[in-house]
């Protein structure tokens, strides 16, 4: 799957259903409605800092929480902190520049 049909097909669906860090942070970009699987072997600690940062802990599920899931999160419009949303992306942009060497 190429990386352009991944992001094209994010950005025109109603929801997604995930365990890929990068599907859960493509559906925050797009604000799509998800339910992302926390997965151990994927980089756990990269959704838990996720949802801690934009405060999603119920839409980011992990295995013990499998029985619990409320499906309704996939039609319930995605409300981040958009300050927070901002603050992270202004420190990526930052983080590439620099270790790119851009000015």
């Amino acid at each position: 799957l190429k990386l352009e049909s991944f992001i094209y097909g994010i950005s025109k669906c109603q929801c997604v259903i995930t365990d890929s860090f990068h599907g859960t942070m493509f559906s925050i970009i797009f604000k799509k409605p998800f339910i992302s699987f926390s997965n151990s072997n994927r980089g756990k600690a990269r959704f838990d800092s996720t949802k801690e940062a934009f405060n999603i802990r119920n839409r980011i599920i992990e295995r013990s929480g499998y029985n619990g899931i409320n499906i309704n999160l996939l039609i319930e419009p995605l409300n981040i902190n958009e300050t927070a949303f901002n603050e992270l992306k202004a420190f990526s942009i930052h983080y590439l520049k620099h270790n790119l060497n851009i000015n």
